[in-house]
């Protein structure tokens, strides 16, 4: 595909926090090869704060998921109001169909992107998803060669045509969320010369990690490490931050819930560290350049892992159940995340540090 006649190009991606945090290389990739090109992207309302100021686009139009998914007047009426009706291309960097129907309302000549259960009809360039998409990693076959989600949308991107030299995702800094960071951690009593560890505990109920050995970490952190912890998390982990905040003997730094996206990256950037299960955290703290111990059960990491060689995962393969990829568990015991000890999440932070 000739890229130098694209003028005006739509990126749709209304994926997730984390998801589309792993789709960012894929978007400069575009950005770096077409300068002078009119790009819009479309992308989540909830992820504003977090894409807002990293020069992705020259228009970012915010179409909310969770209100006017299932809406088609919705959609069609949005992709009517996007800066430019016949865009040149449009990539589509998201599986659901809603992204679909928005690249082809807004007549767009070229629509590329991944065919993943048969949704991709409405493209004109469709590329065969991976087969290991959503799958239970037993039913993996001795011969799937898996790839980062990273890698796998470069991967479309440069079937479209456009080379690509950054392969990390990185996102770049905000002078104004690095001053509601410096204010949060000043109101903690926390200084410059304090070792900052971030604890991330909430996602699916079956990506989750018990909150006593959460408990038991922040302890081992703050009593044998002499370092800072910080407990994050969004909204719906307000009760079990609390939890984990109660069973502890030391006091932790509590994250405001209700912080945007966009602070959250800059009290990542600030932190030497960051212990989670599979979550959008990861990937965050990834993209500012802070490494993560990443403890995983249901996920594969082999697609999910914090993208680059600093970081560490923990998953107990042999545990039953494992990479079985729901959001609920559906064992007696919760097999994959149990079988994860204190004490080698401690030793392997000890050792980080």
């Amino acid at each position: 595909m000739d890229i130098s006649k694209f003028k005006n190009i739509l990126v749709v991606d209304l994926l997730r926090i984390g998801d589309t945090v792993v789709t960012f290389p894929a978007i400069r990739a575009v950005r770096e090869n077409l300068p002078d090109a009119h790009i819009t992207l479309v992308a989540s309302t909830g992820l504003k704060s977090l894409i807002e100021g990293q020069e992705l686009a020259d228009n970012i139009a915010y179409f909310d998921c969770e209100i006017n998914e299932r809406n088609l007047f919705s959609i069609w009426r949005f992709a009517k109001r996007l800066p430019i009706q016949g865009y040149d291309l449009a990539i589509v960097l998201d599986t659901r169909l809603t992204s679909n129907l928005i690249a082809f309302w807004s007549r767009t000549k070229r629509r590329i992107g991944y065919n993943y259960r048969h949704r991709g009809f409405l493209l004109t360039d469709k590329v065969k998803a991976p087969l290991y998409w959503n799958r239970p990693m037993r039913e993996y076959k001795n011969t799937t060669k898996v790839s980062h989600e990273v890698d796998s949308w470069l991967k479309l991107i440069e079937m479209a045509g456009f080379p690509v030299k950054e392969r990390r995702p990185y996102i770049g800094e905000s002078h104004k969320n690095q001053k509601w960071c410096e204010r949060f951690l000043e109101e903690h009593n926390v200084v410059q010369t304090d070792t900052l560890v971030c604890m991330h505990p909430g996602s699916n109920i079956s990506y989750r990690w018990n909150a006593d050995r959460f408990a038991q970490v922040g302890d081992f952190i703050i009593e044998k490490l002499k370092a800072k912890v910080c407990i994050s998390g969004g909204p719906d982990d307000t009760d079990l931050i609390r939890e984990i905040e109660n069973n502890m003997h030391a006091k932790p730094v509590i994250s405001d819930c209700r912080m945007s996206l966009g602070q959250y990256a800059e009290l990542l950037r600030r932190a030497e560290l960051l212990v989670s299960i599979d979550t959008s955290a990861t990937h965050i703290a990834s993209a500012v350049n802070t490494p993560v111990i990443a403890l995983f059960g249901p996920g594969d990491p082999g697609i999910w892992r914090p993208y680059g060689a600093e970081h560490i995962v923990i998953q107990k393969n042999d545990a039953l159940c494992v990479g079985c990829k729901k959001p609920v568990c559906k064992q007696d015991k919760h097999y994959c995340m149990n079988a994860i000890t204190v004490e080698e999440v401690c030793k392997t932070i000890e050792n980080k540090l």
